[in-house]
């Protein structure tokens, strides 16, 4: 594991990411609920192994004393264990158990109300509350989620925010919800979020590659000639979900570079 930075990266570029949600993982079904459709009334739960622990434990982040009231957090979905539901959190007790309250896609536009209809997945956008239930699982969360609260009574904007790792689907078009049983499999190209989101341009992201030699480092890379862009403010569902990460700071291993 002993390696160099890799040619022409710099070492403000290098960022480790959890694995549990890049999709590793086996499932196990709980009883939940919720009345969110894109919420199933039978849920699995995804136990995910953690690598490089000498690097970051991400787990610590999700301790019983990490959850209080009003806090927003990204649960696993049913459909290929990726972070794409959310729980509001509305009440803690102890022993540990919460009451949640689900978020609900709630589009506006054409594009993405046919989205939704075509049960397609979502992790960025408008949201509404929805239904309510308790849990005592803390393995069906992931992370803490900001959010930027709209106006009007339990209205949320989720969207990717400046500094956050984020899957974005490979090839995606705001058009696949007219045949969505050929993209039952998503391919995933990964980004660096360079920029918080504007109404006017949208979000800057930059791609990000696997540090050759790691198993969950990454680096800003090239495709195509490009390394930034920006994803426009019509195609936040462009963005599959948020991965976990924490940038390097050159002391955890000989050969890992700072940043």
């Amino acid at each position: 594991n002993n390696i160099p930075p890799t040619p022409g990266a710099t070492d403000q570029n290098k960022q480790k990411v959890s694995e549990s949600d890049i999709g590793l993982g086996t499932s196990k079904e709980d009883k939940r609920s919720p009345k969110n459709s894109k919420v199933p009334s039978r849920p699995r739960i995804f136990h995910c192994p953690v690598s490089d622990t000498d690097f970051n434990d991400f787990e610590k982040d999700k301790e019983e004393d990490c959850f209080a009231v009003n806090q927003l957090w990204a649960v696993y979905d049913s459909t290929d264990a990726m972070p794409r539901f959310y729980g509001l959190v509305k009440k803690v007790a102890s022993p540990f158990q919460l009451k949640i309250t689900w978020l609900e896609p709630d589009p506006d536009d054409k594009g993405e109300i046919d989205w939704n209809d075509a049960e397609l997945p979502i992790a960025c956008g408008k949201f509404r509350l929805g239904g309510s239930q308790q849990t005592t699982d803390r393995t069906m969360f992931s992370h803490q989620v900001r959010c930027i609260k709209e106006t009007g009574r339990g209205s949320y904007l989720v969207c990717p925010n400046k500094g956050e790792t984020w899957a974005i689907f490979r090839d995606w078009d705001i058009n696949w919800s007219s045949n969505p049983k050929n993209h039952l499999k998503y391919d995933f190209e990964y980004v660096e979020i360079l920029s918080d989101f504007s109404e006017n341009v949208g979000i800057a992201v930059a791609y990000m590659g696997k540090v050759k030699g790691f198993v969950s480092l990454f680096q800003r890379t090239e495709k195509n000639g490009v390394n930034i862009f920006y994803i426009e403010p019509n195609e936040l569902y462009r963005f599959s979900h948020r991965i976990p990460s924490y940038k390097m700071t050159g002391y955890e291993r000989e050969g890992v570079p700072r940043g």
